[in-house]
């Protein structure tokens, strides 16, 4: 089950606030007490939390037992929430196809039943949320959009791939 939403606020005639959420809920049907590992939630990236790599945060495998490469495994719950100020970007005329705005993320990926193969998995613990803030742009080009943020991670750890730059043609934030 999962539920997102949008709301946008004028805030005065240049400036726009936009909440954002994305939650997320799934367990096993039947004789299963798993979801299938495809249906798994990710987090991290644009439309997530921004500043950290795509697909990062949350549970991870570690069939190995080693820390040196694990991979993104997801996990069965997702919780996400964004507030973004829209702005027109200054000294440009025509700001029609053009936006930049100021955002704080906050989000992460839990799972409720952990195996031992797996590090960085938490129930769900609203204490294990991470956030980042920064600033993006989105210009509605003739190929669509190309969305780029300049992210900063504020409580990243050990396990969370960060990354400061994002970049992505195709999806608007």
């Amino acid at each position: 089950m999962s539920y997102a939403a949008q709301y946008f606020r004028p805030i005065t005639k240049n400036l726009t606030l936009r909440l954002r959420t994305d939650l997320g809920y799934g367990e096993g049907l039947g004789d299963t007490d798993r979801l299938p590992f495809f249906k798994n939630y990710f987090g991290g990236g644009f439309n997530s939390v921004r500043g950290f790599k795509r697909n990062s945060l949350g549970p991870q495998d570690n069939p190995f037992g080693g820390f040196d490469d694990p991979d993104p495994f997801g996990g069965n719950v997702k919780v996400v929430a964004s507030a973004e100020v829209i702005f027109p970007v200054p000294f440009l005329k025509d700001n029609r196809s053009v936006q930049a705005a100021f955002f704080f993320d906050a989000g992460n990926v839990f799972d409720t039943e952990c195996s031992s193969t797996q590090i960085n998995c938490i129930s769900p613990d609203l204490g294990e949320l991470r956030y980042s803030f920064g600033i993006g742009g989105t210009w509605l080009s003739g190929f669509g959009p190309i969305t780029v943020s300049l992210a900063s991670p504020l409580n990243d750890d050990e396990f969370d791939d960060t990354e400061v730059f994002q970049f992505s043609l195709g999806q608007g934030f």
